[in-house]
């Protein structure tokens, strides 16, 4: 439960980090979520999230952060869910 918690608080945040402001056009994020029978496996459901936090003013430094979150309902796959994260630190030298 506590993991679902946190998951949903960091997909509010990358959700809210995506939404582009009108004088920015850039795409910085974006959540997916996809739900689906496997025969033998369950009912599987997936989410991603994925987005900026952090650009500097001339764009060459960036924070990136991203989740993933997987559980497996009604069948012999189901049990714990399976999750990760990951933020990047990139820069570009021109």
């Amino acid at each position: 439960m506590k993991t679902v918690v946190l998951f949903l608080v960091l997909s509010a945040v990358v959700l809210s980090c995506a939404l582009p402001s009108p004088e920015d056009k850039e795409d910085r994020g974006g959540v997916g979520v996809d739900v689906h029978k496997e025969k033998g496996v369950g009912t599987v459901v997936d989410a991603q999230a994925h987005g900026n936090v952090w650009k500097s003013d001339d764009g060459n430094t960036r924070v990136d952060a991203e989740g993933s979150w997987q559980r497996v309902y009604h069948g012999p796959g189901a049990g714990k869910p399976n999750y990760s994260g990951g933020i990047r630190f990139s820069h570009r030298w021109r």
